[in-house]
């Protein structure tokens, strides 16, 4: 079964922007690859990671190890202004 963060019963999450760490693949393929994002959880920052095989990649955070899936359009649907306050 596959967890999605957003259907945590009671839970609500913030994204933004907090720019790009290092990339330890050069390949640009891997199952934990570091992205620019991070995610408010409780009282917690996690960074978003993603899994790429091939040329589509799915997005998660890990919680007591753990994956949780971020859905695209919770990436997408930023705050410009919440977004520049991370920054």
């Amino acid at each position: 079964m596959v967890n999605y963060l957003g259907d945590i019963k009671g839970d609500t999450f913030t994204v933004y922007k907090a720019g790009y760490p290092r990339n330890a693949s050069h390949t640009g393929y891997g199952d934990k690859i570091p992205t620019e994002y991070k995610v408010i959880y409780g009282n917690r920052h996690y960074r978003v990671y993603a899994i790429c095989w091939s040329n589509a990649a799915s997005f998660y955070i890990r919680i007591k190890g753990e994956r949780y899936f971020i859905h695209d359009y919770d990436l997408d649907n930023i705050p410009a202004i919440h977004a520049a306050d991370h920054a």
